[in-house]
C-alpha cells in the first residue's frame, strides 16, 4: 500500500484527529470517514464542517496542480463542481432505478 505521509503539524499535535482517507483500490475509490465528531463533540453543523473540509481539500489540490497560477485554479474549482454534480446525478439515477425496481417487485407479488 502506498500511503501519504502524515503532516508534521498533525505529528506534533497530541489532539490531532484523522477525519478522511481515500484510496484507489480494485479500480474504485474507497473512503474512511470520521463522521459525527463535529456534531457530537463540538455542537457544530456536521454538513457545514464537511463542506469546509472538502473546500480546503480542493484548495490544497489546486495549489499542488497549479502552484503559481490563479486562473487555472478557478477552472479547477469549476471542474470539481461539475464532477460533484455529475456524480450526484448519477447516484440519484441509480437510487431512482432501484426504487422503481422495488416498487415493481412489490406490485407483482401475490
Amino acid at each position: 500500500m502506498n500511503e501519504r505521509p502524515i503532516p508534521l503539524a498533525a505529528q506534533r499535535n497530541i489532539d490531532a484527529v484523522e477525519i478522511l482517507r481515500v484510496w484507489v483500490a480494485e479500480r474504485q475509490l474507497h473512503c474512511s470517514l470520521k463522521i459525527g465528531m463535529y456534531r457530537d463533540g463540538m455542537g457544530i453543523d456536521e454538513e457545514l464542517a464537511w463542506g469546509v473540509i472538502l473546500a480546503d481539500a480542493a484548495r490544497h489540490i489546486s495549489k499542488a496542480l497549479y502552484p503559481k497560477m490563479q486562473k487555472p485554479r478557478r477552472l479547477l474549482y469549476k471542474k470539481f463542481s461539475t464532477a460533484l454534480t455529475m456524480r450526484s446525478l448519477r447516484q440519484l439515477q441509480v437510487l431512482k432505478a432501484d426504487l422503481y425496481s422495488r416498487l415493481n417487485s412489490a406490485r407483482n407479488r401475490p
